[in-house]
C-alpha cells in the first residue's frame, strides 16, 4: 500500500522536524510582510500580480509568500509527480525530502494523486534563531486521494485544517525550508 497523505504531507513535508541547523548570523534582516498593508496603486502601471520569480533568482521576495509559494508547489509536486522544483525549495530538510520521495514512488510505480489547492489561512512569524526564521502556518485542505497503476483508490483523505511550524532561510539570495513539522 502507499503511504502518501497528500495534503497533509504537503505541509509535513513543508514542515517537518524542526531541528535547526547553525546558521550564518551575517545574513540579512528578513522583510516581514505587513499583513494588513497593499500598496497603492501606481497609475499608468498595470495593476495584474507579477510573475512569480523563479525558485533561482535573487529576489525581494517576503518569508511569507515564500512559504505560500512553497505549499502551491508542494500541491503541484503531489499532481504533477515533478519532484524538481520542490526539492530545490527544501534542498536541507529531512521531512521534505522524505515526502518528495513518496511522491516519487507513488508516480515511479505507475500511481498518481488527485489533489486540489489548499489555502494558507494564516502565517505566524515565531522569531529567528541562528540566521533561520521559524513560523507557525496553518493550512486548510480538500479532500485527495492516490491512485495506483490500474487507476484504483490505495489512499483517500479527508482534508480539513492542519497546522505545521517551518523553518526557512536564505540562501543565495532565495528562502528555503530547512525544517517542517506538523503540529496538528
Amino acid at each position: 500500500m502507499l503511504t502518501m497523505r497528500p495534503h497533509r504531507a504537503a505541509l509535513a513535508a513543508a514542515l517537518a522536524g524542526l531541528v535547526l541547523l547553525t546558521g550564518c548570523q551575517s545574513d540579512p534582516e528578513p522583510r516581514f510582510a505587513d499583513p494588513t498593508a497593499s500598496p497603492p496603486p501606481v497609475s499608468g502601471q498595470p495593476t495584474s500580480a507579477p510573475p512569480t520569480p523563479s525558485i533561482t533568482e535573487t529576489s525581494t521576495e517576503t518569508a511569507q509568500e515564500f512559504l505560500r509559494r512553497f505549499q502551491s508547489e508542494a500541491f503541484e509536486m503531489q499532481r504533477t509527480g515533478d519532484t524538481s522544483v520542490y526539492r530545490r525549495m527544501t534542498s536541507t530538510c529531512s521531512a521534505c525530502k522524505q515526502f518528495a520521495d513518496s511522491v516519487d514512488d507513488v508516480y515511479r510505480s505507475g500511481g498518481s494523486a488527485e489533489v486540489g489547492e489548499g489555502s494558507v489561512t494564516a502565517i505566524r512569524p515565531l522569531g529567528r534563531r541562528n540566521g533561520f526564521l521559524i513560523f507557525d502556518y496553518d493550512l486548510d485542505t480538500a479532500p485527495g486521494r492516490i491512485l495506483d497503476a490500474g487507476g484504483k483508490v490505495v489512499q483517500r483523505f479527508d482534508g480539513g485544517p492542519s497546522s505545521f511550524q517551518v523553518s526557512v532561510r536564505k540562501v543565495k539570495g532565495t528562502w528555503v525550508v530547512t525544517d517542517l513539522t506538523e503540529l496538528t
